[in-house]
């Protein structure tokens, strides 16, 4: 009977192995049907749980009702100009895909609502199967490499569950493409250093090109930087072959070039925007793509020629760039003067992990002593050291990039568990060590956290004044217009959001609100904040005497929690 057990365990792994895309669709489906559940049993309704994803929800309508490809005007919001988002098409069109097949049983509306679901458990589904990819060659001479490969995917499995705030099925949303793109750009790099075809590297950076697309600014030219600094390094230190950044740099320019073709932006082919694709990205990639040629076929061979051809090839491409573009359009900041003081510091994306996680430190020490653990003459080695130092740093200070540094700490973390299966003897040390952060992940996992949104908006219509952050789910749920929204495109709308909510003088309150004609105003779900700061000790502001219900003005009547209506009447 034993036996019997025992040959079907290992049947069942060898199975496993080489049906596991299969079976990473079957539990990613499972994770997600069964967290939908429990999100419905808790609330009796689905929701979207960042603010952005029904902001594009309404591109896919608008684009579904007007068939206009083109970029133009969001109108929603910052009535009554409204204003240019930077979103791209891409995400509209991945989103439409899910859309489908929900289009011949709801209406419009529902049925792109339900088709949002879909999006981030289908990359979650690929960043899994990703990088099982990028690290199976390297088991095949790994004692017992079936057993290895199911608790590797286990794992894996487990810590993208835990990614909620990335995959969760009700945040649809680039992050989640992104993380995908950057664990295809790792598993492409990890390929080449086994064999010679590299149309892997070719399509990480079509891949990567459609990062550009789908969020320039940052995310879109850090994955790219990551990339183009690895196979540079390698290519001079390691000897690697000087063909795998110029492939990668050909894919890089192909994607971003069609891309900028068929979804300018909004101000037209040749706008200089550096907070989304634009003319100045194509060329940038076309300078990389140029220098990466000159160091190929030049044929190059000592390591000095190597680094002094790319150090001129980097310093020429950057006069040549401030030549055509300027300075001031070239290192301009995204963000306005308004957007700076009243919109970035609070948001959640920018904040630091250490305000955030437990989990980082601990991890950023365990994540290096599996690097100093590994074997420094594989050519795996110097790429994650890069990978270490790339991520890590950043991720200490913009939660944003946190995910990047947990995608590369997967891959570091499978390596790791190498050092239990080797097929060659390996000293007692190696084994503790490993053993120490084998046993992490427990705790990571253990600190799960289930949040329940509260989404309970009043009775509103007409056009609103509200917290900035809420502007998109007002608009989606209640067909309402509101004066701010979160994305830093919308200048003036998040300045009078500001300034309605601040202003103590009444004169000037009243000269705003009938410039915009507002019919509500509203913090409902909001309470004293970084932001709205002792509202009991602010009554003489808007926000105080909305958030206390005191000292109000005559022409305010409350019609719900912390929801008035302005009636002019009484101006």
């Amino acid at each position: 009977m034993k036996k019997n057990l025992s040959g079907i365990a290992a049947d069942f792994l060898q199975s496993f192995e080489q049906h596991y895309i299969t079976w990473s669709f079957i539990i990613t489906a499972a994770f997600t049907v069964g967290y939908a559940m429990l999100i419905y049993i808790s609330r009796g309704e689905f929701f979207y749980t960042d603010t952005d994803c029904y902001t594009r929800a309404l591109r896919i309508i608008d684009w579904l009702q007007d068939f206009q490809w083109q970029e133009k005007i969001f109108p929603y919001t910052n009535p009554p100009d409204g204003f240019v988002l930077h979103f791209t098409r891409i995400n509209d069109i991945i989103w439409l895909i899910f859309t489908l097949p929900f289009l011949p049983f709801f209406p419009l509306k529902e049925a792109v609502f339900y088709g949002g679901f879909l999006f981030s458990p289908f990359f979650m589904f690929l960043t899994l199967i990703t990088v099982l990819w990028g690290i199976k060659p390297y088991m095949a001479n790994i004692k017992n490499k079936e057993l290895l490969f199911f608790i590797i995917f286990i794992f894996l499995i487990l810590f993208c569950c835990k990614l909620t705030i990335t995959f969760d099925f009700q945040r649809p949303d680039h992050h989640c493409v992104m993380c995908f793109i950057f664990s295809f750009l790792i598993s492409a790099v990890l390929r080449s250093h086994q064999k010679e075809n590299n149309k892997e590297l070719f399509f990480a950076g079509i891949f990567t090109g459609c990062g550009l697309w789908a969020s320039s600014a940052p995310e879109g030219l850090y994955v790219a930087f990551i990339a183009l600094l690895i196979l540079a390094v390698e290519s001079v230190f390691r000897k690697q072959s000087t063909v795998c950044p110029l492939i990668y740099s050909l894919g890089l320019f192909y994607a971003s070039t069609a891309a900028w073709l068929i979804n300018p932006p909004y101000e037209g082919y040749f706008a200089l925007n550096n907070a989304r694709l634009s003319i100045i990205h194509v060329l940038l990639t076309a300078l990389v793509l140029l220098s990466f040629a000159v160091l190929h076929f030049g044929d190059f061979r000592s390591k000095t020629k190597q680094i002094f051809v790319l150090g001129i090839s980097a310093i020429l491409s950057l006069l040549f760039m401030l030549l055509v573009f300027g300075s001031n359009n070239l290192f301009v900041s995204i963000y306005e003067e308004h957007v700076l003081e009243y919109f970035v510091p609070y948001v959640s994306e920018m904040k630091t992990m250490f305000d955030m996680s437990t989990f980082l430190l601990p991890t950023i020490i365990i994540g290096l002593i599996i690097l100093l653990l590994l074997p420094y003459k594989q050519p795996y080695v110097l790429c994650f050291l890069l990978l270490y130092l790339l991520t890590a740093p950043l991720s200490m200070f913009v939660i944003r990039f946190y995910q990047y540094y947990l995608i590369m700490w997967l891959f570091l973390y499978s390596f790791g568990l190498f050092l239990l299966f080797e097929h060659k003897d390996t000293s007692d040390k190696y084994k503790i060590s490993a053993f120490m952060y084998v046993i992490w992940p427990v705790f990571y996992l253990a600190s799960f956290d289930f949040q329940l949104y509260n989404n309970n908006i009043p009775d509103i219509q007409g056009i609103v004044l509200a917290d900035t952050f809420r502007g998109p789910e007002i608009i989606w749920k209640k067909n309402a217009d509101t004066i701010g929204s979160p994305y830093h495109t919308n200048i003036e709308g998040i300045k009078d959001n500001h300034t309605l909510w601040f202003s103590s003088a009444e004169k000037e309150l009243k000269s705003l609100l009938k410039k915009r004609k507002v019919n509500y105003v509203t913090l409902y779900n909001v309470t004293e904040s970084p932001y709205y700061v002792f509202p009991a000790d602010n009554t003489d502001k808007l926000y105080g005497k909305v958030l206390t219900g005191k000292n109000l003005y005559p022409w305010m009547e409350k019609t719900d929690e912390k929801t008035y209506r302005i009636n002019y009447e009484k101006f």
